[in-house]
């Protein structure tokens, strides 16, 4: 009994980790002292805090749009990667704190609210994922045509609304069958929640067959296609030279705010990268043949590595939002502005509007030393395509 309930159980991510030993090792908490665990749980609870407030503060300024140049084609996929930030933490973090003491029991009720609960603490983690790495793999792509096709932008915002909708869309096509086989189990006298892949897979090298191709579907296609085109519009942008005439102002401009902007989301990319690395490398090693118990130190629920993991994957969600901040002007500003609406005390406000004056490019400082009339310099900022600031 124990052998055929330990060999369908997955975690609350649907990692597969079947076991040898003897007796249920989903009954059993993680594995570490009292403070081992106490550290783990306090990490958590700071990750928590501070993707909720990066992220939601992310998708405020682009929609609040106060400085109207926030609406453009990647910040729709930026804001789509914060809203795939905010499951992860709302539904992965807490889900692995409770891991820490209770292990995978399910504590709450069996009734159709609570199934659906289950159900879906199975199923969304898979979603935030795929459209993150989705998510990439079209900011690459439109940070590619900026530089390549800069006056036809076949991605518009329109379009980018489209391509978002189909992401989720086809993301929830793809992993519906983790929403379907995830239930309620009992065994003896203790529940647990898990997706039982023989509902769907009949066996489980036929749920490891499925595990590859989503692997390489949701990470190695989308991450492969976002290296290659970064390194090629980095390559693009950095051997570019254009003369230091008048008439190529504009140009030159837009290739430093390409440049900027290729720095963040770049910076953003390797730390999803290094993030997830180690999750990866665990599912190469421990899924490759379907036995974990070859490799045991590293592929039990139970190990430091296997909890570890977690931790580190999941911080990226915490840590991509103040990439924003650091390299873009506008998040800054548009932060600063919503902190001053937050503010209820009005001599607060007017100490943060004090702060918070824009600095104005002074002639010299937009024309390099160029000697330009002050109307000839306006024109030519009139004409200035900002459609790829962030």
């Amino acid at each position: 009994m124990n052998g055929t309930f330990n060999s369908t159980l997955t975690n609350l991510t649907n990692d597969w980790i079947p076991t040898t030993e003897e007796g249920s090792e989903t009954s059993q908490k993680a594995a570490g002292s009292s403070a081992m665990n106490s550290l783990r749980t306090a990490s958590y609870c700071v990750l928590i805090l501070l993707s909720l407030a990066g992220n939601s503060f992310v998708i405020a300024t682009v929609v609040r749009n106060t400085n109207k140049r926030m609406r453009t084609v990647s910040n729709i996929f930026i804001v789509n990667l914060s809203i795939a930030d905010i499951l992860v933490t709302l539904i992965n973090m807490p889900g692995k704190i409770s891991q820490i003491y209770i292990g995978r029991m399910w504590l709450l009720g069996k009734s159709t609210g609570f199934e659906i609960l289950c159900k879906m603490m199975n199923f969304l983690p898979f979603l935030a994922v795929f459209v993150s790495t989705q998510s990439f793999a079209v900011l690459a792509l439109d940070r590619f045509v900026a530089v390549y096709l800069p006056v036809r932008k076949p991605i518009t915002a329109k379009v980018a609304y489209i391509l978002v909708a189909f992401n989720w869309i086809f993301a929830m096509a793809f992993f519906y069958v983790y929403f379907h086989s995830a239930s309620i189990w009992t065994h003896g006298d203790t529940s647990y929640c898990y997706v039982n892949a023989n509902v769907v897979f009949g066996s489980m090298e036929n749920f490891n067959k499925f595990v590859w191709v989503e692997f390489t579907v949701v990470t190695i296609l989308p991450l492969t296609i976002s290296f290659v085109l970064y390194t090629a519009t980095m390559i693009k942008l950095w051997k570019r030279k254009i003369p230091g005439s008048n008439a190529t102002a504009n140009a030159s401009y837009s290739d430093r705010v390409n440049r900027r902007v290729l720095k963040m989301l770049i910076t953003v990319f390797l730390a999803f990268f290094f993030c997830w690395l180690p999750t990866w490398i665990w599912i190469i090693a421990c899924k490759r043949t379907g036995k974990s118990s070859n490799l045991p130190a590293l592929c039990s629920a139970k190990s430091q590595f296997s909890m570890t993991r977690f931790l580190i994957a999941y911080s990226n969600s915490a840590i991509t939002p103040y990439i924003y901040l650091i390299f873009s002007e506008n998040y800054r500003q548009g932060f600063k502005d919503i902190l001053i609406a937050m503010a209820c005390c009005s001599s607060v406000r007017k100490v943060l509007r004090r702060r918070n004056r824009v600095e104005v490019f002074t002639l010299s400082q937009f024309t390099q030393g160029d000697r330009l009339r002050t109307n000839t310099v306006s024109r030519r900022m009139e004409r200035l395509d900002f459609t790829t600031v962030i």
